[in-house]
């Protein structure tokens, strides 16, 4: 379990800087667009929140029972539906079309932080699978 939380701190931190930077990409096109694009003074704690909120959900792959499929399906939907949420009270978005850029980033976020995931933890078995076959050399 403190292998999880582990985890979980660094999807924090990933999912804090997808959010900035893809703030900070809205912000650019819209500046570029002539938009006026302002932040609240809320807004850090607005991405704190919602780093946490959606990374506290990856506790789901720590439960033994279920397809592996099934558990990355319900994942992306709770975290949807937080974002979602999260998007309406922090006035991210509050009429349909303003949803589509944060969809977008959303889907960006999910997809960067599962393959930096999918890379650490191929790192980790890799340095696990080396140390086990130097330690049968050792033998």
């Amino acid at each position: 379990m403190k292998n999880a939380f582990k985890i979980i701190g660094l999807q924090i931190l990933l999912i804090s800087f997808g959010m900035l930077f893809g703030n900070g990409m809205i912000a650019l096109i819209s500046g570029c667009l002539g938009d006026g694009f302002t932040y609240s003074t809320y807004f850090p704690f607005a991405i704190i929140l919602t780093a946490v909120c959606t990374a506290l959900p990856t506790l789901i792959f720590y439960i033994k029972k279920g397809p592996y499929i099934l558990k990355i399906i319900i994942h992306f939907f709770i975290l949807l539906g937080v974002v979602i949420f999260a998007a309406y009270v922090f006035d991210w978005a509050r009429e349909f079309k303003d949803f589509l850029p944060v969809l977008l980033v959303f889907i960006s976020i999910y997809i960067a932080v599962w393959v930096v995931s999918y890379i650490k933890h191929k790192n980790d078995e890799k340095q696990i699978n080396n140390a086990l076959i130097n330690k049968i050399d050792e033998d």
